[in-house]
């Protein structure tokens, strides 16, 4: 895979969904290869951030919240099934924004907050990247701002 322009696509709520019973369709020892995102970002390769909804959540902060925590959403298992390849949530927010603007050839456009690009975004009820890992499943959002709001000299302008 490394000598091909890969990019991977992943359903980050499988880790989430798929810990209780996972090793027991393939094993202790192959199922540590399951969902080896960190290896995967380590060895060089580009994720991006899926759903597979409607069977998983749409939400990518539940999403971020399997991959950085490695814990189904009951908790389970409390220090993590795999903890070695959780990822970090600047690493799991990046494969929703940055990355897939990247894979459809509109990193031009989105993925980032900078001039000349739309500013999609959400505020939230807290700080992502300051929350412990368990918490990050549980932040709001309290407002989505998306793609009437376009970026210019750093000022965000609405287009009418």
């Amino acid at each position: 895979m490394k000598k091909l322009p890969v990019i991977i696509d992943i359903q980050p709520m499988f880790v989430s969904t798929n810990v209780r019973w996972s090793e027991s369709r393939v094993g202790h020892e192959r199922a540590k290869y399951n969902y080896c995102w960190r290896r995967l970002i380590d060895e060089g390769f580009l994720l991006t951030g899926g759903s597979d909804a409607p069977c998983e959540s749409f939400d990518p902060l539940k999403g971020t919240y399997a991959i950085v925590a490695r814990q189904g959403l009951d908790g389970y298992p409390e220090e993590g099934w795999f903890p070695e390849e959780r990822v970090t949530p600047y690493e799991a927010l990046s494969m929703y924004t940055k990355n897939a603007a990247y894979a459809s050839y509109e990193e031009h456009i989105r993925g980032t907050i900078e001039a000349g690009k739309y500013a999609d975004f959400v505020i939230l009820d807290k700080d992502v990247f300051k929350v412990p890992h368990p918490e990050i499943k549980n932040i709001s959002v309290l407002r989505t701002l998306a793609a009437t709001w376009y970026m210019r000299r750093g000022i965000l302008l609405l287009i009418s």
